[in-house]
């Protein structure tokens, strides 16, 4: 079974994302998104939340200036269920 670390690397790659592309998308640091993606430390729902937003494409050009709320990821909702499925799904 691929750990949550593996999963959302795998998927940034699979999207021809860069690490400090998705990062920005995301609104987190590089940094972080590497330490994530390494398994040395573990994201909150929130900076999950706000990964499967880069990857899915939903989060507003301006992501940095505004705080995480779940107002600002109504539009793009049935896009990051659907990438935070594919980090979750169980591996059979």
């Amino acid at each position: 079974m691929q750990k949550v670390s593996e999963k959302i690397r795998n998927l940034r790659l699979e999207k021809k994302m860069t690490l400090r592309g998705l990062a920005q998308s995301a609104g987190i640091s590089p940094g972080a998104l590497s330490q994530i993606e390494s398994a040395q430390v573990s994201p909150s729902v929130a900076t999950l939340e706000k990964i499967a937003a880069g990857l899915s494409g939903s989060l507003p050009e301006n992501n940095k200036e505004q705080s995480c709320s779940r107002r600002r990821f109504r539009c793009g909702k049935a896009a990051i269920v659907k990438v935070l499925s594919k980090i979750f799904r169980p591996e059979f």
